[in-house]
């Protein structure tokens, strides 16, 4: 737990990663089946918006990820540094 701690991209990433691969499984299969001709439209379905919600997480994760890495960076800078 301390590695992540000091890299949290690395969970952050692969936590935001898993949510957006599901999201595009999902909506790849909302798409097949709206092109197949089950159930109509895409707006209305819960799949679909599930779909979407995964997909805007996924890219929320990362980004929070980020930013708590450059925020780890620099306190170990402001640590090694040892300025006060």
């Amino acid at each position: 737990m301390t590695k992540f701690a000091r890299e949290p991209l690395r969970f952050f990433g692969s936590v935001g990663a898993l949510c957006s691969m599901l999201g595009v499984s999902m909506l790849a299969i909302a798409v097949y089946q709206r092109l197949a001709g089950y159930n109509g439209g895409l707006y209305g379905r819960q799949f679909f918006l599930i779909a979407v919600t995964l997909n805007v997480l996924g890219v929320q994760i990362v980004g929070f990820g980020l930013v708590t890495e450059m925020v780890a960076r620099i306190v170990a800078w402001w640590s090694r540094t040892g300025s006060k």
